[in-house]
Parts: structure tokens; sequence; C-alpha cells
């Protein structure tokens, strides 16, 4: 075995390797029952170049056990396994994350570094060869392939040999031996034990991680590592050999070492055999010749892959030959694929149902482009995959979510579109590789242009063009700081979200170029194309199979005969989408179309956070990731398509150059247009229907061909429709064209705003044929101002069958919006109408709906379309109306599945989604409603039935779904979802027990993912419990895809914490005119529109508020350090961990206490030590002798040196501790934890006096004397006040107070000139009695046994060097002595100022005191008496002020006497800068009317009134101050009015009696229809009473006569049957 050096490689590695890979053998042998894999691999590499020193390969948790060069054993390697670096060592919690991530941040760079790299052994010589030779024995190595296999043709040799690289110097043949022991990554074992539940199967989950290839096997795990494969896998011949272990055939004839379970006989499941589906070609299938429990199954790949588009499964599996079902008229020859599908046993039928159109899209794609690179195609499904699908060469592992049986309808398009994509990937993404990562977005885009090209030949040009334009206005939303798609290649491996933005973004930039060329040819170019690339490749003409952006740009110029330089630029190396503004207006004199248009994007910059999308900003902000550079200019051509009078669509292709256009279109019209009033277009429609007038019949039919239904008058009446005004028709008869559309060829990907009047909208929905104007002019007129004209437009869109089904839909989604109290909720009438019109019995009047026929697909959309938007109409409080619940509820109550052939789940589950969502909004409700109100109490017991009845219907639902199973538990799942909403709404309730019983393992695994999303909410931080199981299950769960998506789940959860849609929004007090706000709800709205735009500040916000959650650190840190989690597992973990806690690089270090030795003499001078379970827990003090040398130090204490034997203590006990300590209690614990503290933390330590404390100095650091503590006035903390007083900041700041005491340890806190000098006011005001101190000293004396003693004269010198130190008080003991004794505070802190707030109740002199002063100021100046004023109102002390919190103190009266006159505020006091900048204003503004005034002055006006008055408001403003009255409103600031009952308006008043009537009316027809059915109750029951009666009396006279009967024999027995018939009577109803 070659030596193995950790840390240091043999040579330097180089980042190209110099040599390239021909081909790999692989041997498997893979054990179900450990959970083991182990083999061996060849690797034949061609150098090139012969001083090739160090091979560098990729392999990750393995062991290897050999490792030969040309079989030679090499003499250095090196082998870095990352999987051994997942953990920290020491007590680490979540504090030290990064330390984790910077030690695995070279196995998650993209790409990796190898792993392992060795020497070319000395004695291997790497020459040039004969190049001849190498093709000759590289063609016979690469036509070993299977003779059988159809549709093997010499291209697949030519390319296989043409990829192959030529070998120039001699091959270097690797062989490597290994075993995993521990498999956390590369590849999954369903249910390898027995008891699972479920058939055990492997599979190697490919992802797009990197290193997830080298997981299994040794190998270059990169993209452009492409080579021939030969793979053989070992596996277990049956499930019970699977499940129990292989147990060979001699050992079972032998019964020796053989368990007894293993000989037991196995059931049928037990003897289904293992299948290995493979990449490539099947070759054999062989017994092991050393155990006959397993078998060897063998494949081979001529077509050169990647090791990372290799993989395998191994399984019961049952197979399907899906091309069985290929038709005659797709055969495409001999260029046919064989397609074979495998599935788990009982899933055949759905596999069936599922893959039917996977023939016909292979034999698609080969017809249109360019024939399959493989033979033959496999697709498998399995359990727990993570995604749906996993795209491997001529293999794809798809999920076994997929499958459904033939009654469900509502997932096969989706389904169909993930394979078809599976499918088309083969061609773009397998056998054709982007060049560089920058590169990726042609490969993914390709594959899914060629998807939608299928889809579109499955399901029609309408529904192509319909998604494209779904698509664009997605995207458009999206791209908002967004990287380029060329940026976006290498970002891939960030987040998955990144993928799944540049195949929607990639796809289109291909259909809107395509659309481009097309129009300057005349033809699509796009599939020509891809056929050139895809050929080119299949010839081997293209270099490695690689793609670049050059290389399909010179491609697509030779089509297109022009550059698109500008168009990548824009589109691919760009970021954003364009945001047009057009406007036009029509010039008579000119007869031109005058336009301008005008480029906005530039304005919607920001965008807000999103908590779908937020960990994905997350972890772009970790990776330094930033969005490309904004575009104000896209150029390109337009086309704009006007629609004239005449009716003839004329088009014109303008050229985009600057951010805003003008430009004029001609007119061609030269006479004026028809005008048609609406009677005379239904009379000509009468007449078409009637064919009174087949010409104009035809000429109408053209024109008014869409939305034409509903016309007669009777239809108009019955459906409530509303037409066109006549001012509308006046200007419809005015205007010169019908509608002008921009991009009319969709050749933009982009935002449209269109200066159009409605009309105009309306006549391009119902005369353009193209379904994007149509859809266009929908979303157009739902903008407009909700009216009965445009939900009548709606309404007829609708109910016109030509359109486009989901047109139809999107129209009676945007009826929504015309359902509002203005227009009666005309929008929910209509759509109530149109369900009952199609899907209602006609021949009633009632409202139950048509027993289910979803035979239509397009009928089937668009009843599920209008349930939807019955259930968004609210009315102006944002509460859905009773009847659209009652409406719901129904349909859901009485749904009719018995006659339709299809399943209706999906149906079912939309109904509750749609009745829970109404019923939501119940909780917006006010629950504090007037109990006086009869109606309002009879809405909302209306109300509470509802809710009632809705529960539990919904309950019914999920209880029907336990005894007969949904698919995929649809009702049960949905059922959890519509709990939860109505909990959170306060409508019933469901505790967490509810959903926590569904997450068990066990469930099916979307129901347990369902409940696990209805737990992990904000409130599941509050559950400890709770917590720590889904954190547990987020990282040890079986099944991936669970632990995959609780992990989103999670990262959702911190998103909602983060951006703060967890919190209530502050409510601000709403009167008619007036909204209150404080500051405080000013800053908080400020902060919470900051949370939502920046990445930084959700972060930090998300770190206060849970932060500090011990028990999800401790959970979210035990899940990091779990055994079972692969890199990418651990990765996704870490970015939780640094979102939510700082790094900290510091660690608690634990350290065991020393033990106590025995020591034991066992004769003959032996001595034998016993380690003991006795801890010692305090230091070991040595012997000192009591007499020493006056000049004996302390470094003379340590014991003298000896010759003879010794004990050595690594930690001796320093001279410093000599000194004898208190004594200590045991501890409890034999460990000791030391958080970075000195030795002995529990020591006294010297507090340094003063208000700013300084760092201590390095000298007093190394210390270790003897400490003193200055004796204070108590021994009770004092707890600082948390009010701070801010004074004016233009005065001059207090100096510190250097007498002050700090509490704990000396720090240094910056403190500003206004806390200095509040904090220094404070301590003027503190009261000191010397008495209280006193007692507190003399209880601290009495533990003066625990501390040091110290000498008289030390502490004299300790004294004199500490001047602040005050006098020992701790002496006292006597009165007498107190005036000696006592800390003379004068000296130090000046004159205290006795607080006012000592004493609430004042003395009588300082009654009289101020009752004289008050006098005496009565006779100096004008005084206010408080007694009454005279005209009635009376003075009033207010207690509001005195309840009011205040941070200022409140002072003697006379205390600020004439302060007044010298200070230029008044006395007030200034809050801020913001105040002192008002104060200035106001000042300025005084100063301003006083010059003016001093202008304006007159001889003639000396009068002083005015400055008297003045004079007098200011004195009744000073003097009135405390008590509230007399003050002047500050205009600055906000008051509440009263609340006022406003009069009730008559309309207000019509509309509630209106309500009352209809609810009395309603009222009293129930009561009537109860009386009338309790009368016909009881007539029925009289008519049979006396039937009864009647029935009793022939009863007895039978039986009269049957006793006559028995008494005429003479015996007096009854037979038997008639005994059995006279015990029939009233007594034995219901029992026979």
């Amino acid at each position: 075995m070659a030596e193995v050096v950790d840390g240091v490689a043999p040579t330097a590695i180089s980042a190209t390797p110099s040599y390239s890979v021909a081909h790999q053998i692989v041997e498997l042998d893979v054990d179900f029952k450990g959970r083991r894999v182990s083999g061996k691999t060849e690797i034949t590499l061609h150098p090139q170049s012969k001083d090739l020193k160090t091979i560098t390969l990729s392999l990750r948790q393995c062991r290897i056990i050999r490792l030969t060069v040309n079989s030679k054993p090499v003499s250095r390697m090196q082998y870095i396994d990352p999987y051994t670096k997942t953990k920290l060592a020491g007590n680490t919690t979540a504090h030290q994350h990064h330390l984790l991530a910077l030690k695995l941040a070279n196995a998650l760079k993209t790409p990796p570094d190898g792993e392992v790299a060795f020497d070319v052994p000395k004695s291997v010589h790497i020459d040039e060869v004969n190049l001849n030779v190498i093709s000759s024995n590289q063609s016979s190595l690469l036509n070993h392939t299977n003779g059988d296999a159809p549709g093997s043709s010499l291209v697949d040799s030519a390319q296989a040999l043409t990829d192959t690289s030529i070998a120039r110097y001699t091959p270097l043949i690797i062989s490597i031996s290994f075993s995993i022991d521990d498999v956390r990554d590369g590849i999954h074992f369903v249910a390898h034990g027995t008891g699972a539940g479920r058939f055990p199967h492997a599979y190697t989950p490919r992802t797009n991680a990197p290193g997830s290839a080298c997981c299994i096997f040794p190998c270059v795990d990169a993209v452009n590592a492409r080579c021939t494969w030969e793979i053989k896998i070992g596996c277990p011949r049956t499930v019970g050999d699977a499940l129990r272990g292989s147990v060979s055939h001699e050992a079972i004839h032998a019964g020796s070492g053989i368990e007894q379970s293993s000989l037991q006989p196995r059931s049928a499941h037990e003897e289904r055999e293992m299948i290995v589906v493979c990449s490539g070609e099947h070759i054999s299938r062989k017994e092991d010749h050393e155990d006959s429990s397993k078998v060897v199954t063998s494949f081979s790949c001529s077509v050169p892959l990647s090791a990372q588009q290799i993989a395998f499964a191994i399984g019961p599996f049952e197979e399907v030959k899906l091309s069985d079902f290929r038709v005659p008229e797709d055969d495409v020859g001999s260029n046919a694929v064989e397609v074979l599908g495998y599935c788990l046993p009982g899933r055949l039928e759905e596999l069936r149902n599922t893959c039917l159109p996977t023939v016909r899209a292979i034999d698609f794609v080969t017809r249109k482009y360019v024939a399959c690179p493989f033979a033959t195609y496999r697709i498998c499904f399995v359990d727990d995959l993570e995604n749906d699908t996993a795209i491997a060469g001529a293999f794809t592992l798809c999920s076994n979510r997929l499958l459904y049986p033939a009654d469900i309808i509502d997932v096969a398009e989706d389904v169909t579109r993930k394979l078809v994509h599976a499918i088309a990937s083969q061609w773009a993404g397998i056998n054709v590789v982007p060049q560089e990562p920058t590169d990726s977005w042609i490969v993914i885009g390709v594959a899914h242009y060629i998807t939608e090209a299928y889809m579109r030949d499955l399901c029609g040009n309408n529904e192509y063009r319909f998604r494209m334009k779904q698509q664009a206005d997605r995207v458009c939303e999206m791209d908002h700081n967004r990287p380029s798609l060329f940026d976006l290649g290498t970002m891939l491996q960030v987040d998955p979200a990144e993928l799944e933005f540049m195949s929607l973004k990639a796809s289109l930039v291909l259909f809107i170029l395509d659309r481009r060329i097309a129009k300057v040819v005349g033809l699509p170019k796009m599939p020509a194309i891809i056929s050139k690339i895809l050929l080119r490749a299949r010839k081997g003409e293209l270099p490695g199979n690689a793609l670049s952006t050059e290389l399909f740009q010179r491609t697509c110029e030779k089509f297109y005969h022009s550059k698109i330089d500008d168009f990548l630029n824009q589109w691919v190396r760009g970021g954003g989408c364009p945001h047009f503004r057009a406007f036009q207006k029509f010039n008579k004199k000119k007869l031109v179309v005058e336009m301008m248009i005008r480029q906005v994007q530039g304005e919607h910059t920001n965008r807000d956070l999103e908590p779908d999308t937020f960990m994905r900003d997350v972890r772009e902000d970790f990776h330094n990731i930033w969005a490309a550079p904004l575009q104000n200019v896209f150029t390109g051509p337009i086309t704009i398509r006007v629609h004239e009078a005449d009716g003839t669509p004329y088009e014109h292709v303008v050229e985009i150059r600057e951010a805003q256009m003008r430009f004029e279109i001609p007119y061609n019209t030269k006479y004026k247009r028809l005008k048609r009033s609406r009677r005379q277009r239904e009379k000509n429609f009468n007449a078409a229907a009637a064919n009174a007038d087949p010409s104009e019949a035809e000429n109408d039919a053209l024109l008014y061909c869409l939305g034409d239904v509903l016309q007669s008058e009777e239809e108009i009446k019955k459906w409530r429709i509303s037409g066109w005004t006549p001012e509308d028709e006046e200007k419809m008869s005015s205007e010169s064209y019908e509608w002008i559309r921009v991009d009319a060829d969709f050749e933009w990907i982009c935002k449209l705003e269109l200066n159009m009047a409605g009309y105009m909208y309306a006549s391009q929905l119902q005369q353009d044929r193209d379904v994007v104007a149509q859809l266009d002019a929908v979303q157009a007129i739902s903008r407009f101002p909700a009216s009965p004209l445009i939900s009548s437009i709606f309404l007829r869109t609708v109910m016109d069958k030509r359109y486009f089904h989901r047109l139809r839909t999107s129209a009676a989604m945007a009826m929504v919006r015309q359902a509002t109290p203005d227009t009666d909720y005309i929008g929910f009438w209509h759509l109530r109408k149109a369900f009952e019109e199609l899907f209602c019995f006609s021949d009633t009047t009632s409202t139950v709906a048509r027993p289910n026929d979803f035979s239509n697909i397009a009928a089937y959309q668009l009843q599920c379309g209008l349930i939807l938007a019955i259930s968004k109409v609210r009315d102006a409080k944002g509460i859905a109306l009773p009847e659209a619940i009652e409406f719901l509820l129904d349909k859901l109550k009485f749904n009719n599945n018995d006659t339709n052939p299809f399943s209706d789940c999906f149906y079912i589950s939309m109904l509750m989604q749609s009745l829970c969502e109404a019923i939501c909004t119940h909780g917006k409700k006010d629950r504090h409603l007037d109990e006086m109100d009869l109606d309002v109490l009879d809405r909302r017991d209306r109300d509470r039935q509802l809710e009632k009845d809705s529960l539990e219907v919904i309950d019914r639902y999920r209880r029907m779904d336990e005894w007969a199973g949904s698919y995929q538990n649809l009702y049960s799942r949905t059922a959890l979802d519509c709990q939860r909403r109505l909990s959170d709404s306060r409508i019933g309730r469901a505790s967490t027990m509810h959903f926590l019983q569904y997450t068990r393992p066990g469930n099916y695994d979307m129901l347990r993912l369902t409940a696990f999303e209805n737990l992990i909410l904000p409130k599941i931080l509050q559950s400890p419990a709770v917590l720590r199981y889904t954190t547990f299950c987020m990282s040890s769960d079986p099944s991936p895809w669970i632990r995959r998506s609780l992990r989103r789940f999670f990262g959702k959860l911190l998103a909602v914490v983060a951006i703060g849609d967890h919190l209530k929004s502050s409510q601000a007090d709403i009167t008619e005119d007036l909204v209150i706000e404080n500051d405080a709800d000013v800053g908080n709205q400020q902060a919470q529109a900051a949370r939502k735009r920046a990445v930084d500040v959700a972060i930090a916000a998300l770190k206060e508020e849970i932060g500090d959650n011990d028990d999800l650190k401790t959970s979210l840190w035990t899940a990091v350090s779990c055994d079972t989690l692969s890199l990418e597992e651990l990765q996704a973990m870490l970015y939780f961990c640094r979102m939510l806690y700082d790094p900290v690089d510091s660690l608690k270090v634990t350290i065991k206490y020393p033990r106590y030795w025995k020591l034991e003499h066992i004769g003959k001078g032996k001595l034998k030590f016993i380690r003991t379970n006795h801890v010692r827990t305090k230091p070991f003090i040595k012997w000192v002798p009591k007499a020493l040398s006056p000049l004996t130090t302390k470094y003379d204490l340590l014991p003298p040196k000896s010759s003879g034997p010794k004990l050595l203590l690594k930690n001796p006990v320093p001279p410093t501790l000599l000194q004898p300590s208190p004594p200590q209690a045991p501890a409890a614990s034999v460990e000791r934890v030391l958080f970075m503290t000195p030795l002995f933390a529990n020591r006294r330590k010297p507090k340094r006096v003063g208000r700013e404390a300084e760092a201590p100095t390095q000298e007093e650091a190394e210390d270790s004397g003897p400490v003193v503590r200055r004796p204070g006035l108590s021994n009770v903390p004092k707890h600082k006040s948390k009010l701070r007083v801010s004074f004016d900041p233009g005065q001059a700041a207090a100096e510190d107070d250097p007498n002050e005491e700090s509490s704990g340890q000396p720090k240094t806190i910056k403190q500003t000139n206004l806390v200095k000098r509040a904090a220094g006011s404070d301590l003027l005001k503190r009261s000191w009695s010397p008495s209280r101190h006193l007692g507190q000293a003399v209880s601290r004396n009495i533990h003066e046994d625990d501390r040091p003693t110290y000498s008289k004269d030390y502490l004299n010198e300790l004294r004199n060097s500490t001047p602040s130190t005050p006098r020992d008080i701790s002496s006292h003991t006597s009165e007498d002595d107190e005036s000696s004794k006592t800390v003379d505070i004068l000296s130090k802190f000046g004159t205290i100022h006795e607080d006012a707030n000592v004493s609430a109740i004042p003395t009588e002199s300082e009654i009289r005191e101020k009752k004289e002063r008050r006098a005496r100021l009565a006779k100096e100046q004008d005084f206010i008496s408080l007694e009454g004023d005279g005209d009635g109102r009376y003075m009033q002390l207010s207690t509001r002020n005195e309840l009011k919190e205040t941070r200022l103190v409140r002072d003697d009266e006379d205390l600020a006497e004439g302060f007044d006159d010298y200070v230029e505020d008044a006395g007030r006091v200034v809050l801020g800068k913001k105040a002192k900048a008002a104060q200035h204003k106001k000042e300025r503004e005084s100063m301003r009317d006083m010059i003016a005034d001093a202008e304006n002055i007159s001889d003639d006006d000396d009068s002083d009134a005015a400055q008297n008055l003045a004079y007098e408001t200011a004195q009744t403003r000073n003097a009135m101050d405390g008590l509230g009255l007399g003050r002047e409103r500050d205009d600055s600031q906000t008051y509440a009015p009263p609340i006022i009952t406003p009069i009730p308006r008559l309309s207000s008043v019509l509309e509630r009696l209106r309500a009352t009537i209809s609810n009395l009316e309603y009222t009293r027809a129930r009561l009537s229809k109860q009386m009338a059915d309790l009368q016909q109750e009881k007539a029925e029951i009289a008519v049979r009473e006396v039937e009864i009666q009647r029935l009793v009396s022939e009863a007895g006279e039978k039986y009269q006569q049957l006793r006559s009967e028995s008494n005429a024999d003479g015996m007096g027995n009854v037979p038997a049957s008639t005994q059995a018939k006279a015990e029939r009577g009233l007594e034995s109803m219901g029992n026979t």
C-alpha cells in the first residue's frame, strides 16, 4: 500500500490536468444488508506530455485498498476525504459555523479540487507511440458492444472514436480497489431492512452538486472528461437475499454458521428477482461464481459520457416494453429507439398510462431534429428521489410521485412535460454539453425549446402561445436585480431557483430569436439551427461535443444573414426586461398615427423581498453574486399592427434605438368608417341567424365573430347585460381605427402599457384571432374601473365556446374585480349565473349541480376556474359574501361523481381550498358587535353556522380518506391545509398534536410533508419539543426528499421572521379626516420597510428576534453534527447558522479534574500507586517550614531538587497560590469548565474608581499581590435609572464625577455629554444616611473570616497610594463617633440638593411659607385666583398630568424664580435637534413680526392693549401650565378630535332598511315553510294513526280466531309456525 501523506501533496497539482480519460471499467458489489459498496475500477489515461509526474482523481467517502499504475504500486499518495472534516473538535456551538464552513470550502467550490493525488511510479515510462497502432486498438475497443442491440450503426463507433483522445504517448492504466463502509452520498438505499413495508431498492440520485459522481467510484469528476464505459454491478439475486443478507448455496447445504432466520422459507415477494438498470447497453446477467445468491449484470456504453452522466438502479423492478405503443405513422425506420420502463411491483398499469407519450416524443425529436445518440432508452421509477427526474446517459430516474392512473387527468400535462424534457436532454445536456459554465444557457434552453415544440404538437398552437405569453409575463416579474444568463451559468450550484430561472428565460430567448429570424427569412429557423448543431455533434465535428456561445452565434448568423451581437448582449449577457409605455394619436391632416414609445424599466429598480425567494437572495449575498447592470435601452425591431376602419390590419416594422422614440405610421384607408349602431349590429346578427341576407350575414360574421352571444332582448334582460352608452358609441364612430397592437409578432419579452380606450380593447378581444392578443385585451380591460359593462364583456367571453378555454378561465378570474358594492356585485352574479347555466340542471329552479362529467377537459378547467373566481369575491371590508360561501358549501356537500369515468379528487380538493379561502375572511370581522342590533346578530348567527358547516364537511373528507384513500392522500393533505388556515383565522381549533400525528414515518411521504409544512410556522419557535423533533427529521429522516423539503420549509420560516411578515401591522387611530401616528409608529414602519428591501437589514432583524433562542441554537447545531448528512445538505444547514448567529472564534475549554492517587506498600521496598475515583477540586498546598530566613523569597518556597525518585506534576502550583484560600464546597461534577478567565474566578479583584474606567495596564494585569476592595456606602448594588434626560445640546457639558463607583470590573464606556450630565445630576440628588450604611457595614464584618487578612502597615501604604479612597467606616459602633468617621460628602460633591419628590406630603412650615409667598406675589403682579372666574367656569386639578409618566424631575416652586430673565428659551426644555430647529424658526418668525410691527407703527396708535394682552396670555400660560388650562394649542402636534356620531345618510339607511326587510322576509318565509311542513306532518300522522289502528284491529281479530281454533283440538297446544306468527306485533317491529 502506498504511503498516505496528510496535508502535503507529493508534487504540485496542476489546475488543468495534462491527460485525458479514454476508457473506464467499473466493478461494484452492492450489499443491501450492511449498506456497503465495494469494488474496483480501471481508468485508462492518455498523457499529453511525457513529463507527467502527478495524477489527480476525485474520490470521496471511500477507503482505498490498493492503487497501482500499470500494475505497479505507487510510492506516495495523498487522500483527503472531505467527509472526515464534517465535525469540529471540542465543545463547539452554532457560533463556530464559520470554522466548519472553512474546512469544507475546497470540497464545496465549483469545480472542486481532486481528493486523491499520487505520483507516477518511477518504473513506469511514458514514451511516444505510433498513432496508427493506437487508433486500431481504440477501434477494436470501442466496437465491443452488443451486436444484437437495435439501432446500432457505424455512426456510433465513428462518434466514439472521434471523441476519444488519440494517444500520443503510452497509455496509463490506473487500478484502484476501494470500499465504502458508511454511505452518506452518491447512492441511496430504500428499505434496506426487514419490516420497512416497502420493497428494497437502491439508486444513484444524480444532482447538480459538485462531486456527486466520485462518491461511488474513483473518477475524473468533470463534465468534459468523457470516455467510454464498461460497468459490472453485483447485487443480491432476490429480495430475500437483499433483506437477510447473501447466503451461498454451499453454506446452506453445510448449515454451519448460518442464522436460522436465513434458512426459513421465504414469502412470494421475497422470491422476486433483483434487476439492475444502468446507463448504456445491457450485455449479460450472470450468477456470481463465488456466491450463488448474487448476480452480476454487465453494461457497455460506446458513446462517450462523463462520470456525472452514469447512473444505475437496483431493485425488484417490473419491466414494460414501451416501444410496443409505437403507432405505424410515427415509425422512423432504423432510427427507432427501444424504450423500456421499470417500476416497483404493483404499479405496472400506472407506468403504462404515465409513459404513454414518451415513445411518440422520442420519434418526434428523431424525425424533426436528428437521430437519438443511444439505441436504448430506459425510464425507472423509484421512491424518495429528491427531484422529479434525474437525467443520465440513456437512462432517466423518475420519482414515483409522477405516476398516475388512467382516471386522473389533472396532472397529465405537467408530468408529460417533465418526461419529455428528460427525453430532450438526451440530445442537449447528455450528448451535447456546454463548453464552459457560462455556456449552460444554450444547452438548457435548447432542451426546453424542444420540449415546448413537442407539447405544441401534442396540445395545439393556442396552448403553446398562451403558455409562452404567461412565461414571458413571469420572466418580466422575476428579472429584477438578477444576474444575466451568461453569468448565471457559474451560479447554478448556489440555489435550485437559479436553474429554474435559467430554464424559464433561456427557452424564451430562443423563442423570440426564432421570431426575429422568421420575420426576416420568412420561416422559423430555430429548428434548423438546432438540427445543424446536433448533427455536427453526431458526426463528431464538435470537439468533445461541447457547445459554446460563439459557435451558436455563428450558426444563427448563417441562417439569419445578419449579426446578432446586440441581441446576445442585451438578452444573454445583460439582465432585465424592457418596460414600454406607448402613446398614440391620429393626425387627420397628415393621415398618420403619431406614436411615442418610451422605455421606463429604470424607474422600477427596487424589489421587495419575498419569503419564497428569500433564501436565494441570502445565498447570493453570501456568495457575493451581484445583479447585471441595468439596461436603460433595449434595441431591435418591433412590429406595430393597426386595424383600420375597414377592418384590415396593416403591419409596420419600426426600429427601437433610443429610450424614447417618436415615429409616424401611415394611414391607408381613404374613406370613412362605416358607422354601425348597437341596434343595427343586433339586427344584422339576427338576420344572419335567420339567413335573411346571406351576404350581409357573412360580412357581419367576419367582423363580429367572437363574443357575439347573449344578444337577444330576452337574454339581455335575463342575464342583466349592460351595453355601450350613446356617448361611447359616438366615440367609437368617430375613431379612425379599431385598435392598435404593439409587438404583434411576439418578438419581445417585455411589459407593455398602451394608452388605448376600453372599447378598442373590447374590439381586440372580439375580433383578433390571436390568443396572445385576446389575453392582452383581457388583462388591459380588467385594469379599468369596475362597471357592469366590463362584467358583461367578460361574461360573453366566458359563455362563448369558440374562445380558447384558458382565455375563458382568465376572463372569469377578471370578473372578480367587477364584483364591488358600487356595481351591486354584478360580477359575482354573472359568475354564479354562468356556472348554473353551464353545470347545473336547467329544467328546475334549484341550483343543484349536474353529476360530474370530465370527458371534456376544456369544460372541466372552466368549471374549476369559475369556482376559484367565486371564492375570491369580497365586500368593501375584504370579507367573502355569505352567498358565495353558501354556493361553495353546497357544491362541496352535494358533489356527485357516480357517472363520471374520471376521478374528482382534484376537483374536491379545489372546492375545499376555495371554501377555506372564503371562510378565512371571517377572521377580519369585528367580534365586538352591538347586542341590541337584531340584524347584526342574525348575520353573526348565519356566519357561525356557515363556519360550523364548513369545518364539518372538510373534516368529513379527511375521515373519508382514512377509510378509502384518495390519490396521493389528496383529501387529507388538503384538509390539513384548510384546518391550519382556519385555525390561524380564529375559526376552529387545530392543535399541534393534530398535525404531529401525520408526520410519523410509515405514512405517505406527501402527507407527512404537508403535516410538516403546517407545523413549521413562526409559532414553532415557542415549542422546544416540536422544534427539536423538526430539526432532527431535517437531518436524520430516511428520505432525502423529506429532508430537502424540510430545509425549504425552515428557510421559508426564517424568511417570514426576517422580513417581518409574522408581525401585526401597527394600528393607527383613524378618524373621519385624521390619522394620528406617533414617532414610534413611524420609526417602526421605516424599519419594517427596510427589512423588506435589504438582505443585510433582514438578517440583522432575524438575529435580533430569534438569535437568542437557545433551543433553536442547540437543536440546529445538533442537526449540523449529524453523521448522515451529505456535503450539500451540510452546506444548507450552515447557511441557516450563518443567518442566525454571528461567528465567534472562542470556545469553551473543558478539562478534567485531577484525581487522587493511593499509595500502597506491597513489601520489599515496592510501592504501588493506584488511581482513585476521588476528584480533587481545590489547589494542592505544599508543606512549608514555619521557620524561614528573612532573606527567603517566594521562589525559595519551592521544594529543593533531589537526586532520588520524585513525582513530576504537569501543571505545578504557581508560587502566588501558596497563600491560604477560603474553604470551598466539593464540586458535584468531575470536570471543570474554564471560560478564558483566571484560574480562580471567585477571587476578589480591585475595582477602579471613576465614571470612565480605563483598561488595566499590563503591569496591573500581571500583578498578583494582595487585593483591597474599597469599602462602599452600601453592599446593595445600585441600579441606575434607565430613564435618560436629554437637555439642550448647546450647553456646556458637565465634568465627570471621579468619585462614582462603577459596578463589576473596570470598563471603558463612551458616554456623551448629555448622558454624563444626567448621571451627575442623579448623583447629586442621592441621599445618604450614615446609620443605614453603618448597619450594612457591620453586617459585612460577620463574614470577615472568609476573606484574606492583611497587616496594618500594608493597608496604610495602600491607603496612601490611593488618594481617592475614602475613610474606612466599617468599624463604627456608636452615634458619637459618626460625625468624626463620616465620609466628607460636601468636600467632594458640594451642597446636596434634596429632591422634592422624596416626600409627597409637605410639612406645615412649607405650607405656611408657600401661602405667604403667594400672598406676597399677589400684591406685586397680576394674580389669577383659584376660585371661580365669574363666568361659570371652574378650574379643576387634572389627574391626567399627574399620572402621566415623565423623565423630568419636579422642582420646588421658588427654585427657578427669575430664571426666565436670564435664559433665551424662556425656561422651556429643548429635546433634540428637530425641536431646537423648530424653536429657532419660531424665534425668527417672532422677530420678523416684531420688525413688521415696528415698521407699521404710527403716532396715532400708541395704545399698549396688544402688548398687555400678550403679557396676560404669557402669564396665563406660565401659571396654568401645571393645570392644563389656559394653554395655547400647539399646532405642530396632532390631537384626536372628539368622536362624533355622523348623521346617517339616506342611502345607508335605505340599504339597512332593505337588508332588514329582506332578512325579515327570509325569516317569515322560513317560518312559514316550517309551519306548513309541521301541518303536513300532523295530517300524515293522523292518517297513519287511523291506518295503524285498523291494522291492530285486524291483527287482534286474527289472533282471536287462531286462539279459538287452537282451543278446538282440546289440548291447548299451539303449532310452532302459528306461534311464530302470533309473536309478530307492535313489540317485535324492527327486530324481524
